[in-house]
């Protein structure tokens, strides 16, 4: 708020400025009857002529000769003598005055200072011409008729009373007409007051104003009060100086209200003002206290480029139609808690200085807060926004409060710079939520916030922390190339408290979830966060993404496996001790197959362009496959990076699963990347030992499968080359000692690996080997001996994996 010598230096200014407009309009005697270049009057009396015969006639009614009658001629007529008085009958009752070297003047126009700076009588407000003028005010006052306007102005004859110039301590009430009934309603004073001076306070309390009353450049230089003053169609006070408080608490207006570029010096009260029509106060300047507690206006109300000096209310205003305040400037506190604008409002490139209270603020139609500077805090709780909110480019330099607001259209909050604290809790965003480009210097609070829509947060910058515990995403989420310079709490896991309080859970993603690019500068806590449930939604969410500090999924009730493809993990991550769970991974195979099924019937539709389609490189089994992939891979270099030996294992034991799920390379499909000697191995692979996962499956092979088909073989064999042999005794496969000695040394193998290399091996003559040589000779014993071989190589092989698999499983190392 100015000081009261800057209020007096800006009235000096105004009031130089005033009398310099007032001098040059030339409000002479002379100067009311003053005609153009062209013969027309400069002051007209609009609609009105003087005829041949000296009276007073409206113009469309005027004789042929009449001349129009200029504001001149509204001081010489007498309508009630009907009479057009002379220069000698108007100083003969003391109306016209004179004062040596000056001109002529009638007494409402007479100037309190001449431009030399001398004063006049008119300084004295006991002067005994004051009573004289007021009569004759009272007089032409009380003869003023209603007048009829149209577009362009007056229509018709203006029958107000031409006020215009006057310099005057008060306008006095009239008296009723004569001939006419008197009552007790108070008469209407229709008025003509453009470019008035008033010289003490003016009051029009309880006044009944007529239509197109006109204050035009008035100057108010005492305490004006319209209290309860009634003002028909259209009331003009453009550019009207208030030097002192002004009060049109509880005044209707029954047209349109213009206080374009007004100034008013102290304090403005409209409480509970009524504006039936537009309410203008563009470009209007209140330098004190402005109150609009509970106003209202019926049509649009006009603010466009005003100045509040001073504290505004607009508590529990109402406008009927729209609010314009674009390029507003408010220099103290601002408040319109609880006001309500039924249609659209335009705050667009306003200024707020100070604080800026809109909580529980209404408005039925778009908000645009585009290009707005919020200095001080703002508070915006409460707030509806039904239709679309816009806040692009403002700053706000201070905390800034939207919490529990509603915003049923798009909220726009692009390019935003938040410099306090932004608190969004407990939001609802129904339509989308645009936050990219946007920067939080301090922290950003979303807390249990509901984004029905998508949520876009492209590069945005939360320089502090950055809070979402409960949030939920329905839509989808946008955070690639967003950077958190902060702790970033989409969950919370040191959440602490004695049982039974509160516990907030985690954001809930439920559709597109993307953080690619995305840079974790800090703490990234994701704890009991629900990611969506079809695998094209969370494929890649992470991928690009930079965690520099520790992320924390611990309680997470499904981990996303595919969302960590490509995610770079500095110090790995914290997940939950019962994570990997089996079944979540199965359920994530199936995910990733319904995707890719869902794939191929939309990219099989006869209008599918692969040119439109934004996801067409994540798309079809290979894509989704390796997204599984890739997720398990990156988990598992995460959890060897804490020497987690166990769930390494798990997690590379699903990578490699998720891998043999991808096609295989074909003539059909010659770009797969699996060829078939791979997938044959890696099925090999898991069948014998789970990947590595199992400690009994190659145990089991070893001891039972092995020697059992070798045993098998070596009987097949033996009995094959014994025919082939025709010097060596026939073979009996029902011997006991044949069988079980076949058993035997497929056993001695798995147990004593590559005894088969020793000399004495087949030499024994009571060995099996021997028998088995003299019944096969050299060929089939070579036979024997690779077999012996093979067996000890793959049972090595098998108790190494079992060895590994128990090694991982009790963490030996």
């Amino acid at each position: 708020m100015p000081s009261e010598s800057e209020k007096a230096e800006d009235y000096a200014e105004l009031d130089a400025a005033w009398w310099k407009e007032w001098w040059a309009a030339d409000y002479s005697w002379n100067g009311l009857a003053k005609l153009d270049e062209e013969g027309a009057p400069e002051k007209p009396w609009i609609g009105w002529s003087v005829t041949p015969e000296d009276k007073v006639v409206e113009a469309v009614a005027a004789p042929a000769g009449s001349r129009a009658a200029t504001l001149q001629d509204f001081w010489r007529w007498d309508s009630e003598k009907q009479l057009l008085r002379d220069d000698h009958q108007i100083s003969r009752i003391g109306l016209l005055c004179q004062e040596p070297g000056h001109p002529k003047f009638h007494l409402a126009h007479f100037p309190t200072y001449w431009q030399n700076s001398d004063p006049s009588w008119k300084t004295n407000l006991h002067d005994e011409r004051w009573p004289v003028l007021e009569a004759e005010l009272q007089r032409l006052i009380a003869f003023g008729a209603a007048t009829q306007s149209g577009v362009r102005g007056v229509e018709g004859a203006d029958r107000r009373a031409q006020l215009q110039g006057s310099l005057l301590r008060a306008i006095p009430l009239p008296h009723p007409r004569p001939n006419r009934e008197s009552d007790q309603r108070t008469p209407t004073l229709h008025l003509n007051a453009a470019h008035v001076r008033f010289l003490s306070d003016a009051s029009f309390s309880n006044a009944n104003l007529g239509p197109h009353t006109n204050f035009q450049d008035a100057m108010f230089t005492g305490i004006a009060s319209f209290y309860q003053a009634r003002f028909g169609a259209d009331a003009h006070f453009q550019r009207a100086i208030f030097r002192k408080d002004a009060n049109f608490q509880r005044a209707t207006f029954a047209g349109r209200a213009y206080f374009g570029h007004s100034t008013f010096l102290l304090n403005t009260n409209f409480r509970r003002t009524r504006f039936t029509g537009n309410a203008a106060f563009h470009f209007a300047t209140f330098a004190g206290t402005t109150e609009f507690h509970q106003a209202e206006c019926s049509h649009d109300a006009y603010f466009q480029n005003a100045i509040f000096g001073g504290q505004v209310f607009f508590w529990g205003t109402t406008v009927a139609r729209l609010g314009y305040f674009e390029l507003a400037e408010f220099r103290s506190g601002a408040y319109f808690q609880g006001a309500t604008v039924h249609g659209g409002v335009d705050f667009t490139h306003a200024r707020f200085a100070d604080v800026a209270c809109f909580q529980s603020f209404k408005v039925l139609l778009d908000a645009s807060f585009a290009e707005v500077a919020f200095s001080g805090p703002a508070k915006f709780d409460n707030v509806n926004f039904p239709n679309n909110a816009k806040f692009s480019n403002s700053k706000f330099s201070e905390d800034v409060s939207f919490k529990k607001a509603s915003f049923s259209g798009d909220g726009r909050f692009d390019r935003t710079v938040f410099l306090g604290a932004a608190a969004f809790r407990n939001a609802k965003f129904t339509g989308s939520a645009y936050f990219h480009n946007t920067i939080f210097s301090g922290d950003a609070r979303f807390d249990e916030a509901r984004f029905s829509a998508s949520a876009y947060f492209m590069d945005a910058q939360f320089l502090r922390g950055f809070y979402a515990l409960a949030a939920e995403y329905l839509g989808g989420a946008f955070f690639p190339g967003t950077i958190f310079g902060g702790p970033s709490r989409f969950g919370d896991a040191q959440q602490t408290g004695v049982l039974g309080a509160r516990v907030l859970r985690g954001a809930r993603f439920s559709e597109t979830t993307n953080f690619r690019g995305a840079v974790f500068k800090s703490l990234a806590d994701f704890a009991r966060c629900r990611f969506p449930d079809q695998a094209a939604h969370r494929d890649g969410a992470f991928n690009g993404t930079q965690f520099f500090e520790n992320v924390d999924f611990k309680g997470v009730e499904r981990l996303p496996f595919s969302a960590f493809q490509g995610a770079l993990l500095d110090k790995g991550i914290l997940i939950g001790p019962d994570h990997p769970k089996e079944a979540q991974f199965r359920d994530a195979l199936k995910d990733a197959r319904r995707a890719a099924d869902r794939d191929d019937a939309i990219t099989g539709k006869s209008d599918y362009n692969k040119n439109r389609d934004p996801d067409f490189e994540s798309r079809f089994r290979d894509a989704r496959f390796a997204a599984l992939e890739a997720g398990c891979g990156v988990l598992k270099h995460a959890m060897m990076q804490t020497s987690d030996r166990q769930r390494e294992q798990s997690f590379y034991r699903m990578e490699l699963i998720a891998r043999r799920h991808r096609p295989v390379r074909s003539k059909a499909n010659p770009d797969a990347s699996v060829t078939w000697w791979e997938a044959f191995a890696s099925r090999l692979y898991g069948w014998v030992s789970d990947y590595g996962g199992s400690a009994m499956r190659p145990l089991a092979a070893a001891l039972l499968a092995l020697p059992l088909t070798f045993g098998a073989i070596t009987l097949a064999a033996y009995a094959i080359f014994n025919q082939a042999n025709a010097h060596a005794p026939a073979f009996a496969p029902s011997q006991g000692d044949t069988v079980f000695g076949a058993l035997g040394l497929a056993y001695r193998n798995a147990l004593t690996p590559f005894h088969a290399w020793s000399e004495s091996f087949g030499s024994d003559p009571g060995s099996f080997a021997h028998a088995f040589r003299a019944a096969t000779g050299d060929i089939g014993f070579d036979f024997l001996l690779a077999a012996c071989h093979l067996q000890s190589l793959l049972s090595v092989i098998l108790v190494f994996l079992a060895g590994l698999a128990l090694r991982r499983k009790f963490q030996i190392s």
